[in-house]
């Protein structure tokens, strides 16, 4: 058996190209036969008679999405009594043999997510009409459309973002959406061009994220990860050579690594051994060993951070300071025990 004829007997999701008005009578055939059929179903109004009403039916005419084998499918269409009605999709290859369109499994579940969404207004479009290469690959993480994917675009003569679901080469679908409920999957950014800045930029990110973990944080929080994991993007292959630098640059990371509930041993055990080499006055002696102990309530490191902190003139603490109380206050409070 060759390749070809081995992938004929494999059940995957195709699509039937259908007359006009014929989609419902299809599909109800090919249930009948035992097909896993999908149609995307929208409501519109329709007027007969000077009156309108309110109707159910296929939001992207022509179209039956179905699971088989192409072996069975093509079995059925030459059978069915509706033949002269339905094609199965395909398009000819430059060396003139014949492929049909496939989906995937993974995109036909988020396309149907999507569109099995109730009260939102998609728009349709053919592959044709819409380049969605311009467009940048995300997830939606809250929100009606959560667990989706797609790619984040303008489309032409709309206002706003637009998420974008696309079956390849067979349909794409797009809503409007909430700009706070996209994370990035592919993330293309620029290396850091100020690295100090951008280090202290992620250290204070990371820190609110774990500081806000038990407030409420809806859409919020997930701009904030975005933040943070476009800030790790762009200073990933940058490089700093002062023992100071690397210090904060090594938190930075630490401190963004432990946010997002990710390994940070690494990054941490680095940081102890560069510690000890700072100046006394260092405000990032106190905030590291609070951030320890905040992950591991190992009580010699709140203390350590204690004993500098009682050295600071109470009379008058600066502002760094005053955040590094609040920042103790807070990781003091999360560590009572709840009644």
């Amino acid at each position: 058996m060759t390749q070809s004829q081995k992938d004929a007997t494999v059940e995957r999701w195709y699509v039937f190209s259908v007359s006009y008005r014929k989609e419902m009578e299809v599909q109800d055939e090919l249930s009948a036969n035992g097909f896993n059929t999908y149609i995307p179903m929208h409501f519109c109004l329709r007027e007969y008679n000077g009156r309108k009403s309110r109707q159910l039916l296929p939001a992207i005419s022509g179209l039956v999405f179905v699971k088989g084998s192409r072996e069975q499918l093509l079995e059925y269409r030459n059978s069915s009594k509706l033949k002269n009605n339905i094609f199965l999709k395909s398009h000819v290859m430059s060396d003139g043999t014949r492929k049909y369109v496939q989906v995937r499994d993974e995109d036909m579940e988020n396309f149907r997510k999507l569109n099995d969404i109730k009260d939102i207004k998609l728009t349709y479009y053919k592959p044709e009409e819409l380049n969605i290469e311009k467009g940048s690959k995300v997830k939606i993480m809250d929100g009606p459309f959560e667990g989706i994917t797609g790619v984040v675009q303008k489309l032409p003569g709309k206002r706003g973002q637009y998420l974008v679901v696309s079956l390849p080469d067979v349909a794409i679908a797009a809503v409007s959406i909430k700009p706070q409920y996209v994370e990035p999957m592919e993330i293309k950014v620029k290396k850091s061009q100020n690295v100090e800045k951008d280090t202290l930029l992620l250290a204070r990110k990371a820190l609110a994220l774990l500081v806000g973990k038990r407030n409420d944080m809806t859409g919020g929080r997930s701009l904030i990860i975005n933040e943070i994991r476009q800030l790790m993007a762009s200073l990933k292959d940058c490089k700093t050579f002062l023992t100071n630098d690397k210090a904060h640059f090594l938190f930075a990371f630490y401190a963004a690594h432990l946010a997002l509930g990710e390994e940070t041993h690494k990054n941490r055990q680095e940081l102890e051994c560069l510690l000890p080499r700072l100046k006394s006055n260092n405000l990032l002696l106190p905030t590291a060993r609070l951030i320890f102990y905040y992950e591991d309530h190992e009580q010699a490191e709140l203390n350590t951070a204690n004993e500098i902190i009682d050295k600071w003139d109470n009379t008058h603490y600066t502002e760094p300071q005053q955040y590094i109380i609040q920042l103790r206050h807070f990781i003091i409070k999360q560590k009572e025990p709840r009644e």
